[in-house]
C-alpha cells in the first residue's frame, strides 16, 4: 500500500504532528474524514428564510427553518421575556450565543427602541449576524468573542470551535487534536468586562448548548447587581449540571425572583412552582444518565426565564400567563395569513 503523502494533506491545512496521527490505521480514516467534513462546513452554500417579516440568511446545513416549520411556538419563551423584562425605551438585552441573529431580530421586533447587544464567538456564525442584522438600528452592537466561564478560561488563552449543525462546540487547547485539524482562534472575555460601561442590564439571553450553566454561576452576582433578569436554555447532561441548575433556581427564588419555564417547543409548563422545576431537572438527568433508546425523553431542555426583583414586583403570574398567551395568539394569527 502506498503511503500518504504529507505535501498533499498540507495544501488541505493539515500539521506535519496531525499527519503523524493519522497514520495509525486506527485513526487514520476517522481522522481525514473529521478534517474534511469540517473544511467542507465552512464553504457550504447559503440558504434564505423568512423570520419575524424578514428574509434572513443561514448556512445551508442550519437546522433553524425546518425547526421552525414543526415547532410554531419556538422562542416564544424570548418573546415573552422581552415584552416583560425589556420592552422599555433606553432598555439593554444583552444575547450571548448570537448565533446567525435571529434572537436579534426576534428582540429588536419586540422591543425596538432598547439597546442591543450580540456576543458571538464563532467567526463563521458572526459573519452571517453581521448580515442580518446590518440594516437594523444601530442601536445593535456587535461583539465577537468567546463569553469565559470561569477564570481560568481566560488565563488558557485562545480556545478551539469545532462546528456542526447550527452551533459550535469548545475545545481547549489539550484536546485532542485530530477533532479539527486547523483550529479557529476566538478571543475569550470575561462578560464583567464586556459590560462594565453599562450602569443597569434589563435582560441577558444566553444560549450556548450547554455552557450556560456556567456563566451564569460564573457572573450572578454582577448581573444581579446590574438589575438583570435571565432568560436561558437549560440542557441537563449530568446529575452535576442539574444540581447547578437547581442551585441558582433556589438563589433566586429567595433573592425574590419570579421564574417561568417552557419546554423546547415553546410551550409553558410552570410559572413559580420550585417543585415542578425541581422534578423536570431531575428527569433531564435521569433521561441522560440513561443514555437509553428505552427512555424517550418528551422534555428534553427548557427555557427559564429569571424575572430579577426589580421588575418582578410590578408583575405576577397571572400577567406572565396572559403576556404568554397573548403571544401565542400573535403567533396563531400569523400562521394563518
Amino acid at each position: 500500500m502506498t503511503m500518504p503523502d504529507l505535501r498533499l494533506f498540507q495544501s488541505f491545512g493539515i500539521s506535519s504532528s496531525i499527519f503523524s496521527e493519522m497514520l495509525k490505521p486506527s485513526q487514520f480514516l476517522k481522522s481525514t474524514l473529521r478534517h474534511l467534513k469540517q473544511q467542507l462546513f465552512n464553504y457550504q452554500p447559503s440558504k434564505r428564510f423568512y423570520w419575524y417579516g424578514r428574509s434572513i440568511s443561514a448556512p445551508a446545513s442550519h437546522p433553524l427553518p425546518q425547526i421552525l416549520t414543526s415547532e410554531p411556538y419556538r422562542e416564544l419563551g424570548l418573546e415573552v421575556s422581552v415584552s416583560i423584562c425589556a420592552a422599555s425605551p433606553g432598555s439593554t438585552i444583552v444575547d450571548i450565543g448570537a448565533n446567525i441573529g435571529d434572537s436579534a431580530i426576534l428582540m429588536n421586533s419586540v422591543a425596538n427602541e432598547s439597546q442591543i447587544i450580540c456576543i458571538e464567538a464563532s467567526p463563521f456564525y458572526f459573519k452571517f449576524l453581521r448580515k442580518n442584522i446590518s440594516d437594523l438600528s444601530s442601536r445593535i452592537k456587535l461583539v465577537e468573542a468567546l463569553v469565559a466561564v470561569d477564570s481560568s478560561s481566560v488565563e488558557s488563552g485562545d480556545h478551539y470551535l469545532h462546528h456542526w449543525g447550527g452551533t459550535a462546540f469548545l475545545r481547549r487547547k489539550d484536546c485532542d487534536a485530530r477533532i479539527i485539524a486547523k483550529p479557529i482562534q476566538v478571543k475569550c472575555v470575561r462578560l464583567d468586562h464586556i459590560l462594565a460601561n453599562y450602569e443597569t442590564i434589563s435582560l441577558v439571553k444566553t444560549d450556548t448548548d450547554g455552557y450556560d450553566i456556567g456563566i451564569l454561576s460564573n457572573c450572578f452576582d454582577f448581573l444581579h447587581a446590574k438589575g438583570a433578569s435571565i432568560y436561558s436554555e437549560v440542557q441537563i447532561t449530568s446529575e452535576s449540571e442539574a444540581s447547578c441548575w437547581l442551585s441558582l433556581v433556589n438563589r433566586c427564588v429567595k433573592l425574590g425572583y419570579q421564574f417561568v419555564a417552557w419546554d423546547q417547543l415553546g410551550v409553558l409548563i410552570t410559572c413559580n412552582s420550585t417543585n415542578t422545576i425541581s422534578d423536570i431537572v431531575e428527569y433531564l438527568a435521569l433521561a441522560s444518565r440513561c443514555n437509553s433508546s428505552s427512555l424517550a425523553a418528551t422534555i428534553t431542555n427548557l427555557d427559564i426565564l429569571l424575572i430579577h426583583p426589580s421588575v418582578s414586583s410590578s408583575v405576577d403570574t397571572s400577567y406572565i400567563l396572559k403576556v404568554n398567551q397573548l403571544m401565542m395568539d400573535k403567533r396563531q394569527i400569523s400562521r394563518s395569513l
